[in-house]
C-alpha cells in the first residue's frame, strides 16, 4: 500500500468482485455512503455488482451514472421487487468475473483497506473457504464488534461472522452452492452459508475491523423487521442442500423458496405461512397473496380458521372474491405479529412474579428487567412498522393499478375500499361489505425470481 492512497493496478492482479443488494435506500444517504466505501479502497482491482431491487427513490439513475463514468460498475435492475437477496445476488454472481468475492449491504460500509486484508488472508492460504475480519456494529445503546474464531460448533450456536467482513474465493460457490434463498432463511441466509463453508473447509479469522455495520439503527432492515424462529431454521438448516443451491438453478426460479422436506408440526405448519405472508405482503405481491390466502383456506390451521369465522362469510364467498383474500392474508400475518409482541409484554410482566431477596438477587433482576424493557419497546417500534408498512403498501399497490383498464372493469372502487377494509378489519367487522370483485392488482412481471 502506498500510504493509504490507492495502488496502481498491474495487470496480474486478481480481480474482486464486490455484490451489493439494494432496495430504496439512495433517499436516506446510506447507499451513497456504501458505494463511496468501495470507490475509497486502497485495493482497486475490483467490479461493483449493484442488485437494485425494483427501487423506486431515485436509486436507478443514481447507480446508471455511477455506471457511466466507471466501468467497474455494474447496475443489475429488477423491474418487480423480488424481496429476497439471495435471489437477487444469485444473478449478480453470474455476471461477476472475479476470482474472489465480497459482499456489501447498503445499510454498511468498508474500511479503506477492507479488501487488501482479506484478499491477502485469502492468498496466503489457497485452501481456505473464506476469510473474514470484524464488523463495527452500531445499535441505538451504542457499539459492539462482530467477528472472532468460529467452529461450526460455534456457529451452529450463535453467528459471529460480520456479512460485509467476509471475502470468498470463487471456487467454493462451485462446491458448497450460493446463500440459500429458502423463506425461513431471508435474514439468516449468510449464517446458513457460512456454517455450510465451515463444514467443508477451513476459514481464516482476522482480527481487524474491517466494515461497519448500521442495520439495527434502520426499523426496516431485514434483521429489525423480519420474522425469525429458530427452532424450524435450525431444522431446516440441518438437511443437506449443498447440491441444490447452484446460483444458477436459483436465478431461473429452479429451487422453491416455501416448500420444505421434512413432516411440519401444527406450530411450523403457521409459522412457514406466516413467513409466506409477510414476504408476499412486504413485496406488494398481489397476485401471489391471493393465491397463497386461497390455499390457506384449504388447510386446518386454527388461527386462520379463527380469524375466517370473524368475516362471518362461508368459505366459497372468500375464495371468490380477491379483495377478501388479500386483506384476510394481510390480517393473518398483522394478527400473528399483534400476538407475538403480547407474549413479549407477558414475559417481561412474569418478571416481577421472580423473588427480589437477597440484595444481589435484585440487582441482577433490575439489570434484567431493564434489559428486557429495552428489547420489548425495540421490538414494539418494530412490530409496529411491520403492521403498518403492509397496509400502506398494498393500498398504494392497489392505487397504482386502478388506472389500468382491466381494473378499473373489475374494481372500480379498489382505492377509496382499501381504507374501509382496513378499518373493517381492525374492528373486527365483516371486510367484504362494500368492496368489489375480482380485485386483480399484480405487479408487472420482472426477469428475476418471483
Amino acid at each position: 500500500m502506498n500510504g493509504g492512497q490507492p495502488d496502481p493496478i498491474t495487470v496480474n492482479e486478481p480481480l474482486v468482485s464486490i455484490l451489493l443488494p439494494t432496495h430504496a435506500r439512495f433517499r436516506s444517504g446510506y447507499l451513497q455512503r456504501a458505494i463511496d466505501s468501495v470507490l475509497n479502497q486502497t485495493y482497486q482491482n475490483w467490479e461493483l455488482l449493484v442488485a437494485d431491487d425494483a427501487s423506486t427513490d431515485g436509486t436507478a439513475e443514481y447507480v446508471q451514472r455511477l455506471a457511466a463514468a466507471d466501468p467497474r460498475i455494474q447496475h443489475v435492475r429488477f423491474d418487480r421487487n423480488v424481496g429476497l437477496p439471495a435471489c437477487t445476488l444469485a444473478h449478480a454472481f453470474l455476471r461477476s468475473r472475479g476470482d474472489y468475492l465480497a459482499f456489501i449491504f447498503d445499510d454498511s460500509m468498508f474500511l479503506p483497506n477492507h479488501i487488501a486484508t482479506l484478499l491477502d488472508g485469502l492468498l496466503s492460504e489457497p485452501g481456505l473457504g473464506m476469510v473474514y475480519g470484524q464488523t463495527l456494529m452500531h445499535f441505538p445503546s451504542g457499539t459492539d464488534l462482530l467477528g472472532s474464531p468460529a467452529t461450526v460448533e460455534r456457529l451452529l450456536e450463535r453467528n459471529c461472522i460480520g456479512n460485509p467482513a467476509v471475502m470468498l474465493p470463487r471456487w467454493v460457490i462451485s462446491e458448497v452452492g450460493w446463500y440459500d434463498p429458502h423463506i425461513i432463511l431471508k435474514r439468516s441466509c449468510d449464517w446458513d452459508l457460512w456454517i455450510r463453508i465451515l463444514q467443508r473447509f477451513p476459514a481464516l479469522f482476522i482480527p481487524e475491523i474491517v466494515a461497519e455495520e448500521f442495520g439495527s439503527l434502520l426499523s426496516d432492515s431485514l434483521g429489525r423487521s423480519h420474522l425469525l424462529f429458530l427452532p424450524l431454521m435450525e431444522k431446516y438448516r440441518a438437511v443437506s442442500r449443498d447440491h441444490l443451491l447452484a446460483p444458477d438453478m436459483i436465478a431461473n426460479g429452479q429451487y422453491s423458496v416455501a416448500d420444505v422436506p421434512f413432516e411440519l408440526t401444527p406450530e411450523e405448519r403457521l409459522q412457514i405461512a406466516v413467513l409466506v405472508l409477510q414476504h408476499y405482503v412486504r413485496i406488494a405481491a398481489i397476485d401471489r397473496l391471493v393465491e397463497y390466502t386461497n390455499l390457506l383456506l384449504e388447510q386446518a390451521i386454527p388461527e386462520f380458521e379463527h380469524l375466517m369465522a370473524k368475516t362471518g362469510l362461508p368459505a366459497e364467498l372468500i375464495r371468490n372474491d380477491r379483495s377478501t383474500l388479500a386483506f384476510l392474508g394481510t390480517a393473518f400475518y398483522a394478527n400473528y405479529c399483534v400476538a407475538e409482541l403480547d407474549a413479549q409484554r407477558m414475559n417481561l410482566e412474569g418478571m416481577g412474579t421472580v423473588p427480589c431477596d437477597p440484595t444481589e438477587r435484585i440487582r441482577q433482576l433490575n439489570s434484567a428487567y431493564w434489559s428486557l424493557d429495552e428489547r420489548y419497546h425495540m421490538l414494539m417500534r418494530s412490530k409496529s412498522w411491520q403492521l403498518t408498512r403492509p397496509l400502506r403498501e398494498l393500498k398504494r399497490a392497489v392505487a397504482r393499478f386502478k388506472d389500468s383498464q382491466p381494473l378499473e372493469q373489475c374494481c372500480p372502487d379498489s382505492g377509496r375500499n382499501a381504507s374501509a377494509v382496513i378499518g373493517r378489519l381492525k374492528r373486527g367487522e365483516n371486510p367484504h361489505h362494500g368492496v368489489a370483485e375480482n380485485c386483480d392488482a399484480s405487479p408487472g412481471r420482472s426477469s428475476s425470481i418471483d
